[in-house]
């Protein structure tokens, strides 16, 4: 039987200077064909991609992941709409050559592939969205609330509370997925809420006062 390497534990994270931001990313895989661009939830980093989808995906194809303006170990002040979420996307993409991608966008990540999608879509091949929703779905009107009552809980219970739902089953699967984020041991991100002082601010805004 054939083990996988575990690529999201063991490559090491880049940074590369755009416009005087600094963004952090990891690119690994099969350097053959099209790359696949991961775009991460609201305040996810480097570190919250599931090892079991990333690692399965980078048998195949380039897996190219990254901290936007803001966020982890990523600089400069991140926007606190979408749409210039995008924008600082396209350069930091640009910056590293790719000229064309796929998207693998995951709940906020699935917003700023919708506006590639749109807005550039002479770079952009295929898009995979999870977990997300279009503009003006009636699920995002209580995107605050969501955000507010989780804040209350411990990391480990906000993970669950977020991601899974109340069974004992979902709850178990959750805390398997959250030991496999934590397989890294070296070169992990900072936290999103370590920077929210900073770099973090405009996630914390667009949780209060979310646009597209």
């Amino acid at each position: 039987m054939k083990t996988l390497i575990n690529l999201a534990a063991k490559t090491p994270t880049q940074y590369i200077i755009v416009n005087g931001t600094t963004y952090a990313y990891r690119r690994f895989g099969n350097k053959t064909g099209i790359p696949v661009i991961g775009f991460q939830h609201f305040t996810g980093t480097l570190d919250n991609w599931d090892p079991v989808i990333i690692n399965g995906l980078a048998e195949h194809r380039e897996i190219i992941i990254f901290d936007n303006k803001g966020i982890g170990n990523s600089d400069g002040e991140t926007p606190d709409n979408v749409l210039d979420m995008t924008k600082d996307a396209i350069e930091f993409i640009k910056a590293l050559g790719v000229e064309k991608f796929d998207v693998l966008g995951f709940s906020l990540g699935g917003f700023i592939a919708q506006y590639l999608g749109v807005h550039y879509s002479e770079m952009v091949r295929k898009i995979i969205m999870v977990g997300t929703a279009p503009q003006g779905a009636k699920v995002l009107e209580g995107f605050y609330d969501l955000i507010a009552r989780g804040s209350q809980l411990s990391p480990a219970e906000l993970f669950l509370y977020i991601f899974f739902t109340k069974s004992e089953n979902s709850r178990s699967k959750g805390r398997e997925a959250l030991q496999r984020l934590f397989e890294r041991s070296e070169d992990r991100d900072k936290d999103t809420a370590e920077s929210r002082s900073s770099t973090g601010k405009g996630y914390y805004r667009l949780g209060s006062n979310f646009r597209y």
